[in-house]
């Protein structure tokens, strides 16, 4: 049996990439995946780059960023399987939750990051032709993308989605699979479905 790991070296490298470029207020973030089975609104292209969608309508995230391990309510973790408990932290200063539960029910260690010092969604299209993975989709009608930077890790568990609020802030969902679990080669559906549920938290709070 394979032994499961932490996915702390896939948040550090992503984050680092986040880091490339910042912004007064931005969002940047990682790694990949296929099309989602969530599908949304078609919404416009940002004004610097036709091939980049606009958020169709601006999330304020500002409670969250300060409470990030409320982007998941209770329910939301019993329906994902969650049994962990979240654990709020600062990664390169933004804000971030970490839900430790790879060897839990869901078998899933997963955490949400704020990527407060990139530049958005327009960075990540961007760089994109630099990616390893760069699969863009939407979740009700919210750009997002599965983006893996260095390595295309999804055959090892360990998949990154990245969601706009605004355009100019993107949130990262960062989940690594046990190797017992049964997606753990096919990591990204259920990674695009916690990224969902952040979603309807912060549009339900907007």
């Amino acid at each position: 049996m394979r032994k499961a790991t932490a996915a702390i070296g896939t948040v550090v490298s992503a984050l680092l990439l986040a880091g490339c470029s910042s912004s007064a207020t931005g969002g940047n973030a990682q790694p990949a995946s296929t099309t989602s089975a969530t599908t949304g609104t078609e919404s416009g292209s940002s004004p610097g780059n036709p091939d980049v969608p606009r958020v169709p309508k601006p999330l304020d995230t500002a409670k969250f960023q300060q409470d990030p391990c409320s982007v998941l309510t209770k329910a939301q973790l019993q329906a994902l399987h969650i049994g962990a408990q979240g654990s709020p932290a600062d990664i390169n200063d933004q804000p971030n939750c970490r839900w430790p539960d790879t060897f839990g029910p869901s078998q899933m260690s997963v955490s949400v990051t704020f990527m407060t010092k990139g530049d958005g969604l327009a960075g990540l299209y961007s760089r994109s032709s630099t990616f390893k993975v760069f699969r863009p989709f939407q979740i009700d009608g919210y750009p997002a993308a599965v983006v893996l930077a260095f390595l295309d890790q999804r055959s090892q568990g360990v998949c990154d989605v990245d969601v706009a609020v605004t355009d100019k802030l993107v949130y990262l969902v960062q989940a690594k699979m046990h190797s017992d679990a049964p997606d753990y080669t096919t990591p990204c559906e259920r990674t695009k479905t916690v990224a969902g549920e952040v979603l309807k938290t912060l549009k339900a709070a907007s």
